[in-house]
């Protein structure tokens, strides 16, 4: 096996999500672009955005994982709160956390 053919585990992150993360990396862009996310809704937006904080953490992109975290907590809903409870307690986003239960 050469040099070429080495692979990088995903941990189970999803291609777009990959592709947000690195473009955050490169750019300092921290959200999903539209086609990437299948937004329609505020859970569509809010799903994409929980998957990019997950690979935040993983891959311990602290920037990431407080930009993420802010766009979940703004735009939260009434749809979206459970969703963004477990993500922020997963994730140890404690901050968020206080902020979904109050």
């Amino acid at each position: 096996m050469g040099m070429g053919d080495a692979t990088i585990p995903l941990h189970g992150i999803r291609a777009a999500t990959f592709k947000a993360m690195l473009r955050f990396m490169y750019t300092d862009a921290a959200c999903p672009e539209e086609e990437e996310t299948d937004l329609g809704d505020s859970q569509s937006a809010s799903r994409a955005l929980q998957d990019l904080l997950a690979a935040a953490d993983i891959f311990q992109l602290d920037r990431l994982k407080i930009l993420c975290a802010t766009e979940l907590w703004n735009n939260v809903s009434v749809d979206t709160v459970a969703s963004t409870l477990i993500c922020a307690e997963m994730y140890n986003c404690p901050q968020l956390k206080r902020k979904c239960i109050g």
